[in-house]
This record gives structure tokens, sequence and C-alpha cells, in this order.
């Protein structure tokens, strides 16, 4: 059981981190249609129309949603830390389950409703705007992975996290502050 979750774990990471690729190349690709852009305003005095729209609607959606999960994973997400230090290290690990099964009933949800909208977009092929008439779905899937994968990932510790609580031992757990003292 314990090497199928690690398995899982590592397979959720490799996504994570191919995301956190693609995610990159996003980046890139915002840096080089905002050049094009600019140098086209300069030199030829013409816009790139397009620029803007492939930005908003798919480049920077990407860039932001494409990453979460792997910034879960890092625990990199800001964090309120008033009256952490007055918690015990047993009593952080219970918070943090608490804070992330919190977490994990809005993740779904968003998920649940951004599934929902691409749903009903792939079903009317609604398209975006007029300088950029993609399919509307093709940046929502974006969303909806990026939380779904979120999602799994809130799982994943949450598991992890309620195994290492059942293994503590709370009688050799330092009482509260004694470390400061």
């Amino acid at each position: 059981m314990k090497r199928a979750f690690v398995q899982f774990d590592r397979f959720v990471g490799a996504i994570e981190r191919g995301f956190v690729g693609i995610a990159g190349m996003a980046a890139l690709a915002l840096v080089a249609t905002t050049l094009s852009d600019v140098l086209m305003r300069t030199v030829a005095h013409r816009a790139v129309n397009w620029a803007f729209d492939l930005q908003t609607q798919y480049l920077m959606i990407a860039l932001y949603f494409l990453t979460v999960a792997y910034a879960q994973r890092q625990r990199t997400h800001i964090a309120i830390e008033i009256g952490q230090p007055l918690i015990s290290r047993f009593g952080g690990r219970v918070w943090d389950v608490i804070v992330d099964a919190l977490s994990l009933v809005f993740i779904g949800i968003l998920t649940y409703w951004t599934f929902v909208s691409f749903w009903r977009s792939w079903l009317s092929q609604e398209l975006g705007e007029p300088t950029l008439p993609w399919p509307v779905w093709t940046s929502e899937i974006i969303v909806v992975l990026g939380f779904a994968l979120t999602g799994l990932r809130l799982l994943i510790q949450i598991i992890d996290q309620v195994v290492e609580i059942a293994r503590t031992d709370v009688s050799r757990e330092p009482a509260l502050l004694e470390e400061e003292i």
C-alpha cells in the first residue's frame, strides 16, 4: 500500500513538473509576444492586435494555474503564521490537516464550477475575442487541469500528514513552548 502511494505521489509530481515546464514556455511566449508587440509599435507603427488576447486568455492563465499544484507541493503559498510558535509540532501537523482539508473542499468546488464552464463552452464551441477566435474551452481546460491537480496534491498531503500523525507518539512531543525555554 505504501509503495503504491509513493508511486502515485511520484506520478503526480512528474505531472506537476511537466506543468511547470509548460508554464515556463508560456512565460517565454509572454515575453516574446510582448517584445514583438513593442517592436511592431515602435518600428512599424502597427500593433500586433492578437498579442494582448493571447497573453490574457492563454499565457497568463497557463502561467498561474499550471504552477499552483507545484507550489502546494513545495508549500510556498501564503500562510498565516500568527500563533504558530505557540503550537507544538504535533498541533501544527493537525492544523495543517485541517487547513488542507478545507482547501481541498474549496478546490473541489472550484474544479467542479470550472469543469461545468469548460463543458458548456465545449458543447457550444464558444469562440473567444474576434482578434483571437479560438475556442474558449482551450483556455478553460487549463484552469480545470490546474485545479484538479492541486486537489490531488492536497489529497496526497492530507493522507501523508494523517499517517504521520497516527505514527506520532504524543508523549514524546515537546511541551508547548518548551523548545524556547
